[in-house]
């Protein structure tokens, strides 16, 4: 364990030897650090690594069962780690959770959910004054339109929009401490960096307040960290393995594990043939500096794209029940080259998935052609749509959600080897183990059911069962939006080493650009549904044509 040598003064919060033990095993190693009262922390590492479960035992909210040791002060007073902790909840110490629709809930208009926030602190304050307070927080987080938002529901509005008034609910109290727990992670690039500029804010004006905040920030995203936070404290296996100032940490990292953290993050305008990992690091491995020889694709186009238009007719919600055109994509023209990586970038909203979709006939285009290898889709028949659904696989954000929990791996990979083609099992056994074997499972893994994988061992599952129907297009829409960093660099390396021996054509569809300038040759950038340019990866980045793409690269993070 690594303990910070930096002058403590003005401590806020001081955990001292925190232990986090079940019956079998220790989640979190006699772990101690602080936080100064307006300063922002940072807590970074993988999955698994002990982040969560310490900022969870901070707010008195561990599972039952878990044996908690050490030491809390707060404030200057030595805390029970039970009931003074609670006593904490809310009023002292807030939380941001990283998924804001699972802490709204869905069937309450927003502004009464921060009002009963707020009644909950002083029931005595009368329906007008509370409405007004709720006003002011939303204006606080920079919502627009505070009164029409006050009445809507938590489906009415964006991702980063719901993420700010989640942040405005545990204001409310006006906590000494807040607690940010991977709270851009499923934001675009854009939305994240509005987010991240309006804490840092919010923290600012209140120094000079009689309450001033702090803010712990987890994510396993290192660079992200760097450009938010006044220090670091990287954790592996429940350990601090590295800590100190933010610039310290990432320009002059002293582990292994944190070298490899940041290495694994693709930096903008770099071109690695193949991204380091944390384990190539740990292991002592020579990383290599080679760089990735771009547009090497095939002229010829696998998919042919032309005035592409798709519009939606919903409802206004209203009394006479009118009717509007939402549309969705316009005037969609472009190929994607046969054998190639072909990015989708754009903010929430902007179309990506719904131009995927598109492609694979899920959803049907209101006028325009896409062609398959020179053949209309939308005018296959039944046994030639089969036959193109097996040439085209997508691969979803959530492995969760695209796995059924009642299946094994290897019955998951079975399955469509059965139904589409028809083979005995022997013989689609050895097509899984061949599989199975390039995604880097073995025998025994195969046997395990999804809940006993990790994250990125899940999503490599999703990735074999595309391959074990033999595609020509795998269409990845932020299919590794969701893993650590070093789990998004092997499961990108991986797709690259499969591309090469499958002769595959990628659709890369993700809100993180520095992933997609590494991983795809050309990148389309999308806005509100239109094409504000389409250039080589190398290019874009060098000399972007649009303001629009221009803002999105601006708000990658970097230190």
């Amino acid at each position: 364990m690594v303990v910070s040598m930096e002058k403590k003064v003005n401590k806020l919060l001081d955990v001292i030897g925190l232990g986090i033990k079940t019956p079998t095993q220790e989640l979190v190693k006699n772990i101690s650090f602080y936080i100064d009262n307006s300063e922002i922390l940072g807590v970074v590492g993988e999955s698994g690594s002990g982040k969560s479960i310490s900022s969870f035992a901070l707010l008195g909210l561990l599972p039952p069962g878990l044996r908690v040791s050490g030491q809390i002060i707060w404030d200057g007073q030595s805390l029970n780690l039970t009931s003074d902790l609670i006593a904490l909840r809310g009023r002292e110490i807030a939380m941001v959770f990283q998924e804001p629709m699972s802490a709204l809930n869905p069937s309450m208009k927003l502004g009464f959910q921060i009002a009963e926030v707020l009644q909950c602190i002083d029931s005595s304050k009368s329906k007008s004054i509370i409405k007004d307070e709720v006003i002011h927080l939303m204006e606080e987080v920079k919502l627009p339109r505070p009164d029409l938002l006050y009445h809507s529901f938590p489906h009415q509005i964006s991702g980063g929009q719901q993420q700010r008034i989640v942040l405005a609910m545990a204001l409310a109290a006006k906590p000494k401490l807040l607690i940010a727990d991977e709270p851009t992670t499923a934001l675009d690039v854009s939305v994240q960096a509005e987010i991240v500029l309006l804490l840092k804010q919010i923290i600012e004006k209140r120094k000079s307040s009689n309450r001033p905040l702090s803010l712990i920030f987890i994510s396993h995203d290192l660079p992200l960290v760097a450009s938010v936070c006044d220090r670091i404290q990287v954790m592996r296996n429940g350990e601090i393995v590295e800590s100190g100032k933010s610039l310290d940490v990432v320009n002059h990292p002293k582990m292994p594990y944190t070298q490899g953290l940041i290495a694994a993050k693709p930096q903008p305008g770099i071109f690695p043939k193949r991204l380091p990992t944390v384990q190539d690091f740990l292991l002592g491995k020579p990383i290599g500096n080679e760089l990735a020889t771009k547009e090497t694709w095939s002229s010829e186009s696998i998919f042919k794209i032309n005035q592409l238009e798709l519009h939606y007719t919903i409802s206004d919600g209203g009394f006479l029940n009118s009717t509007k055109t939402l549309h969705a994509l316009q005037n969609i023209t472009l190929n994607v080259p046969k054998g190639s990586s072909l990015g989708i970038v754009g903010e929430s909203g902007s179309g990506k998935s719904t131009l995927a979709k598109a492609l694979i006939h899920l959803l049907k285009p209101t006028s325009g052609t896409i062609l398959f290898e020179n053949k209309d889709i939308s005018s296959l028949n039944a046994v030639e749509m089969n036959h193109f659904r097996r040439s085209v696989q997508y691969i979803f954000q959530n492995p969760d959600g695209a796995l059924n929990p009642r299946l094994t791996a290897l019955q998951t990979l079975l399955e469509p080897r059965e139904i589409s083609f028809g083979e005995d099992k022997n013989k689609a056994l050895d097509k899984v183990r061949e599989i199975a074997d390039l995604v880097g499972f073995s025998v025994h893994d195969l046997n395990k059911f999804p809940h006993q994988f990790s994250g990125g061992q899940k999503q490599r599952i999703c990735i074999a069962r595309a391959l074990m129907m033999e595609p020509k297009v795998l269409i990845l829409d932020e299919s590794v939006a969701a893993l650590d960093v070093s789990i998004q660099a092997q499961v990108l390396n991986l797709l690259n080493d499969l591309k090469d021996r499958f002769s595959l054509t990628y659709i890369f569809i993700s809100h993180d650009l520095s992933l997609v300038q590494y991983f795809c040759d050309q990148i389309v950038v999308l806005n509100k549904g239109k094409i504000e340019e389409i250039q080589s990866s190398i290019d874009l980045f060098n000399h972007p044509k649009s303001s629009y793409t221009q803002r999105l690269l601006d708000a990658i993070p970097r230190w």
